[in-house]
């Protein structure tokens, strides 16, 4: 996957930032996102964090997703600082990465589920 295929929305913190999820078959996600607030979003760089999609009940698909953290795919954390060629190298890895486990992989939730703010266009 190209950075170019990301569908970029506006980020409801930051009127000049951009969210986006990005959906994988293996049952994980990216969330990509570039704000005020992010880890190196001020310098026009990226923020990445690792989602195990499918987890809301409910929820419509769009907001359908949980924070996970799993330190064989890299993501101890959020990861920060990101250029578009790094995005890149993380869609194709995270792409290519077994399917996700439940069974091994439920201590690496976060406990943390967002939905992402709609935004009204103008």
């Amino acid at each position: 996957m190209r950075f170019s295929d990301i569908k970029f929305r506006c980020h409801g913190i930051d009127p000049d930032g951009v969210h986006a999820i990005v959906r994988f078959k293996n049952g994980y996600g990216l969330s990509v996102v570039r704000h005020s607030y992010s880890y190196g979003g001020s310098k026009g760089l990226y923020e990445l964090a690792l989602l195990k999609i499918g987890t809301l009940k409910g929820a419509s698909q769009e907001n359908d997703w949980e924070l996970v953290y799993n330190n064989e795919l890299g993501y101890s954390d959020v990861r920060g600082w990101m250029k578009e060629e790094d995005i890149e190298h993380e869609l194709n890895k995270i792409e290519n990465a077994p399917q996700f486990d439940e069974a091994e992989n439920s201590e690496h939730f976060s406990g943390f589920a967002h939905a992402v703010p709609t935004i009204k266009e103008k």
